[in-house]
């Protein structure tokens, strides 16, 4: 099919075969050759062939259009084809700088480095002012790392943009802009920055914004030049453009791809180099990307088979052969490793793009001493590049070497002024500078003195609390000092974690340091427990200690989790449950790929959960001395199939086998359903012939349900009970739908009206089953909620028995007793509670008020004490606790307390109150005045002449 536009061209070619329009032929000519470039602008890649191919046959446009159609060869990925045709109008071509140029292009995309650089001298030879033949080869002199030859090649284009004539074509402009930025990087100007911005507004922009808006190729040079800088919105926005101009421009997807990856958005990665492919099928850049994808979800036999891929197109591809000797490195195949970095140095004996690749990828990995090494050599073969530095200095900053990291990340930023993720770091860097610092015995905790002082002493016994322990359960002892880094904000913190701007989580540790976001009720995740998320990176600084940072990922988070003081969470259960039911839980070699890329919304969850599983498994199994030989054989540099086989004598397929029935044991013991579910579409295609069966049709409305797909689930279920309205899987569906709708739902009335329609399922399904959990549970919340107090304790004390670890009923509980004043009950229900959850300070807060009010001072301090572990910026809580820690007469405890009083609330009179006190209670009579004093003076009067109270605006 053809647009309009073609269809004319190809109706006037039909009649006079090199003529478009009237006038004299050689207009005629001109205006074909502006109608097929269109179309190759535009992605109508069969229609400019068919253009070039009539207007070839006049001898004056042979070459021309042979040319021109070069260009659609190397758009679609049809290099060696494309060489032959160019070859095959040699005798006219020889003397064209244009057709050596074409041709040297198409040779350089298949490796032909020989003849790349031949035809690209030639075409110098007749024009050396041809500005695409001396880009390309200055381009192709760097990548075999003759630098100086390069430089030599592009000194025309600091001689043409300084002081020449600008070209008036865009595709000029371009390679002139390409061109000079070459030469300023690896001549190291000290003006880069402004250059950079200079080619970025006044050559790309002007090009495509002035010169010619069709000519994408031009935007396209600018966003990659915004994506090198790390500029990612802007270079998204030309990306996004281009493909508007030109759905099948690769070049344009694969830097969409290479935005979404670094985004961690791995499906719209993929998406991405998939539609470049389509476009390109030997398209370098877009299998570079997969292979990259596939390391960063540490699947290095795949991202080794991508990279062997994209080599097969191009041999000589350094970003390719880099990403195959990383994955061989981080595969443990040394002997493949050595072939690979052989077959690279044969084509630059400084590969620095190399070194940078290594490095990247063991630091990744927390292998920072060798990532270190690896660094320090790209930048001794490339030492005006400024990404290996920047690089380096954030391998500083996760080892907590930040005066080494400013060094380098200051020495890129000389380098390159425009890249915005040394910026970032740098920017960072400043913040951390001004941080406060606790030193303790095995601890330097940053924090933010002005937003965060109160928390760092908290956080310091905690530390020292728990650090005999975890370093007593694995044999290890950190050798330097653990830092931890508290940020007032997520977005310090994710900067700091990443050099991103967002994280999805809250804490995170790379060895040596451990950076946590402030536990503040606006963060994005809101407030957490802080002391068990201490504990819980803590316990990653001591297994990666042990190991030399060479645990597995699936086993330092397992015992991270194991050992976090809570017990296993009901929606931990629930998610193992779910996946042996579903035949979805992890193998060892895929389990790293659900904390890396998740590709359910449960599978992060489920990554934690099963690691933590299997480490239960393991310790039961072979005793918890296993833990420390199988770390043990770990560090000595064992794989980890290697060690499964010597430490635990059992192959890890068997293992998988073995935990996978262990697992489907433990589920039942616990009372959960284990049976097998079928996958939604398996259960559709059964439904093709039997659509009326109500029992796959329930069975459709369970697999829906799991899929947390609630309205399909409700449709399927309602239609199973028109067939059969006792038909128990779809009563449990629907009152599992409509249960947590009303869940979700804020406005009483609408609340009330979905339990009133779950009541007739939820009591037939009583009816059939009376031990059924779910029709238990909910008539518990039924009765609740029509005030039926007595059934609903009766139901939900019933429930509670066979599932202590749910935590929906304590709260219930706690409610209805109160509400009968039957206070040590709803306490019971609230400790238990707190138990489970412990991220609620609420309910820590209400225990601690209620043992306050009865005067038992030493239970409250407690209490208010877990409350400050979720949120230790309450004021109210640590006044609560000074005074019961002073009616305990626990002075020095008290008198910290009112000292954090008098930090959150520095102009408020009721902290120096209570310090006053305090030191006199100690005897410091001559300190207590002065806070006195000071209360007073706070205080005042006001405007009604009565004392101004704490609490009044």
């Amino acid at each position: 099919r053809f647009s309009t536009a073609g269809f004319m061209v190809m109706y006037a070619l039909c009649v006079c075969p090199v003529a478009v329009g009237c006038g004299p032929p050689e207009v005629q000519a001109e205006a074909s050759f502006d109608v097929a470039r269109e179309h190759v602008l535009k992605g109508e890649y069969d229609q400019a062939v068919t253009l070039y191919e009539v207007l070839g046959k006049k001898p004056d446009n042979t070459v021309r259009a042979a040319c021109c159609r070069s260009e659609v060869d190397r758009q679609v990925g049809d290099y060696s084809d494309g060489i032959e045709r160019l070859r095959a109008v040699a005798a006219e071509g020889q003397s064209s700088a244009e057709w050596h140029a074409c041709l040297a292009a198409l040779y350089e995309e298949v490796g032909r480095c020989e003849e790349a650089e031949r035809h690209n001298l030639q075409a110098l030879s007749i024009d050396e002012n041809h500005l695409r033949a001396r880009c390309q080869l200055g381009g192709l002199y760097e990548m075999l790392g003759r630098r100086r030859d390069a430089i030599r090649a592009c000194e025309v284009f600091e001689e043409r943009m300084t002081g020449g004539e600008l070209p008036e074509s865009a595709e000029d402009l371009t390679w002139l802009g390409d061109g000079f930025l070459r030469y300023t990087a690896m001549t190291r100007d000290s003006n880069l920055v402004h250059r950079t911005r200079h080619v970025l507004q006044e050559v790309y922009q002007a090009a495509f914004h002035y010169v010619d808006p069709l000519y994408w190729p031009a935007r396209l040079a600018a966003a990659d030049l915004l994506l090198e800088k790390h500029n990612l919105k802007e270079a998204k926005a030309d990306y996004e453009r281009i493909r508007e101009q030109n759905p099948r421009a690769a070049d344009a997807l694969v830097g969409l791809g290479w935005i979404a990856l670094d985004r961690w958005e791995f499906e719209e990665a993929e998406k991405q180099a998939e539609t470049a492919l389509d476009a390109n099928p030997n398209h370098v850049g877009a299998r570079v990307l997969l292979a990259s994808t596939r390391m960063t979800e540490r699947r290095y036999a795949d991202a080794a088979s991508v990279a062997r891929q994209a080599l097969s197109t191009n041999p000589k591809s350094i970003e390719a052969l880099s990403l195959l000797a990383a994955a061989q490195l981080r595969s443990g195949d040394a002997t493949g490793l050595a072939k690979t970095q052989k077959r690279i140095q044969a084509i630059n004996p400084k590969p620095a793009k190399l070194h940078l690749v290594l490095g990247t990828w063991l630091s990744s990995g927390r292998q920072f001493v060798e990532a270190e090494r690896h660094f320090k050599k790209a930048i001794e073969f490339s030492p005006g590049w400024p990404q290996p530095l920047t690089a380096l200095g954030q391998l500083y900053m996760e080892t907590g070497e930040e005066g080494l990291a400013r060094k380098a990340l200051e020495t890129s930023f000389e380098l390159d002024g425009f890249d915005r993720r040394t910026f970032y770091l740098l920017d960072l860097l400043d913040s951390l500078d001004k941080f406060a610092r606790l030193r303790t015995e095995h601890f330097v905790i940053k924090y933010d003195a002005e937003m965060d002082a109160v928390v760092a002493p908290y956080f310091a016994e905690s530390l020292e609390g728990m650090y005999g322990e975890i370093c007593g359960h694995f044999g290890t002892e950190p050798q330097a000092p653990t830092i931890v880094e508290l940020f007032p904000d997520h977005l310090g913190f994710s900067v700091r974690v990443t050099a991103r701007p967002f994280i999805a989580t809250v804490g995170a540790c790379t060895g040596r340091v451990i950076a946590m976001a402030a536990p503040r009720p606006e963060s994005p995740f809101g407030q957490y427990n802080w002391k068990t998320t201490l504990r819980h990176e803590f316990t990653h600084t001591v297994t990666l200690a042990a190991t030399e940072n060479r645990i597995p990922h699936w086993m330092t988070e397992g015992l991270a989790v194991y050992e976090e003081p809570a017990p296993r969470s009901w929606m931990a259960k629930q998610l193992l449950s779910r996946a042996v039911m579903r035949g979805r839980l992890f193998t060892l070699e895929s389990i790293d790929w659900g904390f890396v890329r998740p590709r359910r919304p449960e599978d992060r969850g489920l990554a934690y959960a099963q690691s933590e599983w299997m480490i239960e498994y393991i310790i039961g199994r072979y005793e918890y001395a296993a833990v420390g030989r199988f770390l043990k054989v770990i560090r000595e540099g064992a794989s980890q199939a290697d060690a499964f086989r010597q430490v635990l004598k059992i192959e890890p397929a068997e293992f998988e086998r073995d935990f996978k029935a262990w697992a489907s044991r433990q589920a039942a013991e616990w009372g959960l359903p284990i049976r097998p579910v079928m996958e939604t579409k398996k259960v559709k295609v059964k439904l093709k012939d039997e659509p009326d069966d109500p029992d796959l049709l329930a069975e459709l409305a369970y697999a829906e349900l799991l899929d947390a797909e609630f309205e399909a689930a409700e449709a399927s279920a309602r239609k199973a009970l028109k067939r059969d309205k006792d038909q128990a899987t779809a009563l449990e569906v629907l009152g599992h739908v409509l249960i947590g709708r009303m869940l979700r739902e804020k406005e009483d009335a609408k609340r009330r009206e979905l339990i009133d329609q779950a009541e007739p399922y939820l009591r037939r399904l009583h009816d059939l089953d009376p031990n059924h959990p779910a029709a238990i549970k909910y008539l518990g919340y039924v009765e609740q909620a029509w005030e039926q107090w007595r059934e609903a304790v009766s139901l939900l004390t019933r429930y509670q028995g066979r599932f202590p670890e749910d935590p929906d009923t304590y709260r219930r509980l706690a409610a209805i007793y109160l509400r009968w004043k039957e206070t040590d009950k709803a306490l019971h229900q609230y400790e238990a509670l707190f138990g489970l959850t412990e991220d609620d300070p609420v309910v820590a807060r209400r225990i601690a008020s209620v043992y306050l009010d009865r005067g038992e001072y030493d239970k409250a301090a407690d209490w208010f004490r877990r409350a400050i572990e979720v949120d230790p910026y309450d004021v109210d809580t640590h006044g609560a606790l000074a005074d019961a820690c002073f009616e305990l007469r626990q002075y020095p405890a008290a008198e910290r307390e009112y000292r954090v009083v008098c930090k959150l609330l520095p102009d408020d009179a009721i902290g120096y109150d209570g310090l006053s006190r305090v030191l006199e209670a100690m005897g410091n009579q001559e300190e207590a005045a002065t806070y006195k004093r000071r209360a007073e003076a706070l205080r005042g009067s006001g405007d009604d002449g009565h004392p101004k109270q704490h609490g009044d605006e």
